[in-house]
């Protein structure tokens, strides 16, 4: 019992570690939670992954997945790997498929196929009933739906995995849009990323050539996007903070958000009015002017990446709206990047080094990042990063794809083993959609020309005498507090080696798996003792006879004409012939015998 109630509270990495010395995999702790393994299971098998699920002993310690040894993948099996692991997302549903759409945005890991095939994933769902959004609104807002708004369109806006959207209006009159979540949301995705974080510990162990891709890297970060989408309290964060930020600009607008009406499920903001910047036929015909737009649009994602550090991180044409008066509103806060200070400024001379080809600076600027790790090839990297930079440099501005572009740098990274951060990644992509929306509003627009000023402005800053005054009293004082702190340091390290605490801890990867195999050879050996013991206790009782028992042979009741003795023993030789036919059938289907 102390055992299933530490169990309860483990994540499902702690059991991986408390599961694996017993022979058995992290189990989940729920029913629901298990019969989603095997649906996740059978869904692998039906799409020809069944391999994968006998590499990370998936078939062997979950009750009831032997079977899919048998099963064939079907028309999939045409299909190539890339394409089946789509498709396996797609089955699984919201929460794989928002995991496979975030694969695709890290060119860094992924090869170009499974890029291709993650891009398609579609997130289509089922509006949810009305009467459940409604529920939902009144139990967390705490009033009657009719207290809180005036109309309410019960034909959603937007409907996806996690979040419907509405529009109300509220008692005073001013037009909003209420986004709730869809009933039973969080357990559902908190169930399937533990789900994920198991699937991905497994590949990592167990499978080898699954670790360029950093499968457990990729579940952790998807795990922390997940969590802060499911809080509509972050999002409603996220748009205050950006409409303070951008109080002044006069050609931004941010929807105000309506805190009263703010909690993790639901969220109400001001509802914004106007066309979207993707039918540029129809701004056209409305007299806007495009290249000012284009121009509005730079500035203000300029000054995102290189001034404020935070950033709309998925700024597609449909989360941009251009408003009659001429203003850009941008929508949905639930991606946001975020850069320090000393990332900003490494990113600006970056940038900068990109503009002049200098490609020693480009390497000293990601070491000093540390993007580099042991699988670095530093000279196969320069050589081929100034090869990329020879093919674009003197190249028009507007014959210049940066989404290709920065496909090729991340495709680069990822050859030669370099780690990306997160943010870092999230920039170059937010970078080159929204350089892609305004090439479209403005063919002739030159990004060099928009980036050279924002890059001055904070290199410039960094070299300033004030600033790096402050930074080199700061190593200073961090030097000095470490040579204060290091006689006491080595007083305590001496101290715990003479009265023994101090311990040396060796860790050997690899004997997991001869660990596991030794207990299941170790049980086969104690079933077929058992198989051996039934044989011969039944074989002597058999032999025996009733009249082994003597006078009490009377007494012994008997079923039907057949002594019970020999019932026990006819009992005991089927018992262990099917247990020792069990048996065999598990060793010949293991390919061990």
């Amino acid at each position: 019992q102390s055992k299933s109630e530490d169990i309860s509270s483990c994540s499902s990495a702690q059991l991986v570690s408390y599961f694996l010395p017993m022979g058995l995999i992290d189990l989940p702790r729920t029913v629901s939670g298990l019969n989603r393994l095997r649906e996740i299971a059978m869904t692998l098998a039906r799409h020809g992954f069944t391999h994968v699920l006998s590499d990370i002993r998936l078939l062997d310690h979950v009750p009831g997945l032997s079977y899919l040894n048998t099963i064939k993948s079907g028309d999939s099996s045409r299909r190539s790997v890339p394409e089946r692991l789509a498709l396996v997302m797609q089955d699984l549903g919201a929460t794989f498929i928002k995991f496979g759409q975030l694969i695709a945005t890290r060119p860094d890991f992924v090869p170009a196929d499974y890029l291709t095939a993650f891009q398609k994933l579609q997130d289509r769902v089922e509006p949810v009933a009305t009467e459940a959004i409604t529920a939902v609104i009144e139990k967390r807002l705490k009033k009657p739906l009719a207290e809180i708004f005036t109309t309410f369109d019960q034909t959603p806006l937007a409907s996806g995995s996690i979040g419907q959207v509405h529009a109300a209006t509220l008692i005073d009159g001013t037009p909003v849009v209420i986004k709730v979540k869809r009933p039973d949301t969080d357990d559902r995705v908190h169930e399937d990323l533990d789900l994920l974080q198991l699937l991905a510990e497994l590949l990592e162990k167990h499978v080898p050539e699954t670790r360029v891709f950093r499968p457990v890297m990729l579940v952790e970060e998807f795990s922390k996007t997940m969590k802060n989408e499911l809080d509509f309290v972050c999002e409603a964060a996220h748009t205050s903070k950006f409409a303070a930020q951008f109080a002044d600009d006069p050609g931004l607008a941010v929807a105000n958000v309506y805190w009263d009406y703010v909690t993790a499920d639901t969220l109400v903001m001001q509802k914004m009015s106007g066309s979207a910047l993707s039918d540029l036929a129809l701004i056209r015909r409305q007299g806007h002017d495009l290249p000012a737009i284009a121009k509005t649009l730079a500035r203000c994602f300029l000054r995102q990446f290189f001034i404020t550090g935070h950033f709309h991180a998925d700024p597609h044409e449909g989360n941009l709206l251009l408003l009659d008066d001429g203003r850009i509103a941008l929508l949905d806060y639930g991606q946001m990047g975020h850069l320090s200070s000393g990332l900003r400024q490494n990113m600006s001379m970056c940038l900068f080094a990109l503009i002049e080809g200098d490609v020693d600076l480009i390497v000293d600027i990601c070491s000093e990042i540390g993007m580099f790790t042991e699988d670095t090839h530093l000279r196969e990297f320069k050589s081929e990063l100034a090869a990329m930079l020879t093919r674009y440099y003197g190249v028009p501005a507007a014959r210049v794809q940066l989404g290709q572009a920065f496909y090729e740098a991340t495709s680069l990274a990822r050859r030669h083993g370099i780690l990306l951060p997160r943010d870092f990644v999230l920039l170059i992509k937010s970078l080159s959609m929204i350089f892609g929306v305004i090439q479209k509003l403005d063919p002739n627009f030159s990004a060099e020309t928009a980036l050279r000023p924002f890059c001055g402005k904070l290199a410039g800053h960094l070299l300033a005498p004030k600033p790096m005054s402050r930074r080199f009293g700061f190593y200073l004082y961090r030097v000095f507090s470490m040579l204060r702190r290091a006689p006491d340091d080595l007083r305590d390290l001496l101290e715990k080696a003479k009265s023994g605490q101090t311990r040396i801890i060796f860790h050997h990867e690899g004997l997991d798996d001869v660990a596991m195999q030794f207990e299941r050879a170790s049980n086969r050996l104690t079933v077929g003792l058992v198989i051996a013991a039934m044989m011969i206790g039944s074989s002597i009782l058999l032999a025996a006879g009733p009249e082994a028992f003597g006078d009490l042979a009377l007494q012994i009741p008997k079923i039907g004409n057949i002594p019970l003795s020999i019932a026990i023993a006819a009992t005991g030789f089927i018992g262990a012939s099917c247990i020792g036919i069990w048996l065999a059938w598990g060793i010949f289907r293991s390919h061990r015998l």
